[in-house]
């Protein structure tokens, strides 16, 4: 059994899978240490070719092929697959950093941690750093202590690239991600840090995360734009739900959890509000607010906070958002 498991969910990437891969096997990360663990996604250009072809000449990568379903679906096929302690989720646009030897020195170090959080850079197409991800600054680095304790102090879910997690610990829970959304990153990194006895948030850096130009301006960004709002309904409402689950047991932990699914739909409707100022996305609008009547989401509800709930008082004016 390895140590650590790299699972790269693949669809058509033969622009830049190769990029990805090397990075790792060039990187400073012991071939016995790790596996790559590719899950072709239904490609229909040459991207399979190329991994296959990697696959021969590196033992320690193994290419999985499933029928097209989303990069959810190719994740759990790799938790299903991975045959190691550790799990870490790797994009196939994406590139590791140059640091990777504190993985190791790190699993060696602190036992039985069921989330490791690593820093990773935001970088553009030409490799430019523009910033800093999954920084958590309201969460203490190079501390070992619950995920409860983790989402009390602040913590923000995001992408699942910046986290190592135990293999036995996503069985366990029966953890998987949801294949019917965009955000599956987001909604599936606060369930999974709720359950978490023994969290590491490391001030080290592994990871090169690619940004896009945005494409809203397009037809087709329009639809996509659509598309991820009405997800991140989808997504508060789970964080709703999974707020309901502590709420007998554990009221505090429950009251932060259902705040932020709060936050999350005022920054939906405060979206909506700016579209219409704009005169932008008037059936996106109107199909923003139908969602969020049907969960009984909208009107918004009462916020802690005294400039959101004024705010609240005006994104309530129905007239504002249509």
């Amino acid at each position: 059994m390895k140590k650590l498991s790299i699972i790269i969910p693949m669809y058509n990437s033969s622009a830049f899978i190769e990029k990805a891969v090397f990075s790792i096997l060039q990187s400073s990360l012991e071939k016995e240490f790790y596996d790559i663990l590719i899950i072709d996604d239904g490609s229909t250009d040459n991207s399979l070719n190329i991994v296959q072809k990697i696959s021969l000449e590196f033992n320690n990568v193994k290419v999985v092929i499933q029928e097209n379903g989303g990069a959810g679906k190719a994740r759990n096929t790799g938790i299903k697959y991975a045959n190691s302690e550790y799990i870490w989720f790797f994009d196939s646009d994406d590139t590791a950093a140059t640091n990777l030897g504190v993985i190791p020195a790190q699993l060696k170090k602190y036992k039985n941690i069921d989330i490791f959080s690593y820093h990773y850079n935001w970088v553009k197409g030409n490799d430019k750093i523009i910033g800093i991800g999954n920084s958590q600054p309201l969460v203490k680095c190079d501390k070992v202590f619950s995920g409860r304790e983790a989402i009390l102090q602040g913590y923000k879910p995001g992408s699942v690239c910046g986290l190592i997690i135990r293999t036995d610990f996503l069985r366990e829970n029966a953890l998987c991600f949801r294949t019917d959304i965009t955000q599956e990153d987001s909604e599936f990194t606060y369930r999974m840090f709720a359950l978490a006895s023994r969290v590491l948030f490391s001030s080290h850096l592994i990871y090169n995360y690619l940004l896009y130009n945005s494409q809203r301006n397009s037809p087709h960004g329009i639809r996509l734009q659509e598309k991820y709002y009405l997800d991140a309904i989808e997504v508060a409402k789970s964080f709703k739900e999974l707020a309901l689950s502590f709420q007998n047991s554990d009221y505090i932990l429950y009251m932060k959890i259902n705040d932020y699914a709060d936050s999350v739909l005022f920054g939906i409707v405060w979206s909506v509000f700016k579209w219409r100022i704009k005169g932008r996305c008037a059936v996106v609008r109107y199909s923003i607010l139908q969602k969020m009547k049907e969960y009984g989401f909208y009107p918004l509800g009462q916020y802690k906070k005294r400039r959101k709930n004024i705010l609240r008082g005006l994104l309530n004016i129905e007239l504002f958002l249509k």
